[in-house]
This record gives C-alpha cells, sequence and structure tokens, in this order.
C-alpha cells in the first residue's frame, strides 16, 4: 500500500474515532436525561457543549429547509443516527481501502 494510500486511510479512521466520540455523549446525554446518576450527569456535563453545537446545526439547518422546530430530544436522537451512519460508512471504506 502506498504512503499516500495509508495517510488518508489513517485520518479516514481518526474522523470516525471522533464520530464514535460524538456517539458516545449523545447517548450519554440521551440516558442522563431520563436515568439521572452522578457518573452519566458528569459525562453529560462534559459533551454538552459538543452535542449543543450539533443540535444546533441541525435545528439550523431544519430551519433553512422550512421544516419548523423540532424537540431537543428528537434532535439529539437524528443526530445520533446520522453519527452512527456516518461512522460505520467511514470503517467500511477504511476496511475497502486497506484492503488495496
Amino acid at each position: 500500500m502506498s504512503l499516500l494510500l495509508t495517510l488518508l486511510c489513517g485520518c479516514v479512521h481518526l474522523l470516525a474515532m471522533a464520530l464514535d466520540v460524538l456517539c458516545f455523549f449523545i447517548l450519554v446525554r440521551l440516558i442522563a436525561s431520563r436515568l439521572p446518576h452522578p457518573l452519566l450527569t458528569a459525562f453529560e456535563r462534559a459533551g454538552r457543549p459538543l452535542v449543543q453545537r450539533v443540535t444546533a446545526r441541525l435545528q439550523g439547518g431544519l430551519d433553512y429547509l422550512g421544516l419548523g422546530r423540532w424537540s431537543e430530544q428528537t434532535l439529539v436522537a437524528c443526530a445520533l443516527l446520522a453519527a452512527t451512519v456516518s461512522s460505520v460508512s467511514l470503517k467500511a471504506l477504511t476496511g475497502v481501502m486497506g484492503s488495496l
């Protein structure tokens, strides 16, 4: 495998790991809203700025499309779905690139 392909594969893998971290914090946010445990609350506070930024961008896109306001839980669930699908797709791409 060439050096450029290895570098590209590493960058795609790093992006997939970042999406996994986002999925973790989104899941913690969803669980902590239903189950207030001190450890979950601490993780939720740590990931709150990231999750709020993602949901604000998602709501901005919905406003741009004229789809109105969505509840925070629905936005967080949609963000989780988008991050999970993106992460799995990037991991599949990394696997394909690694086999070249």
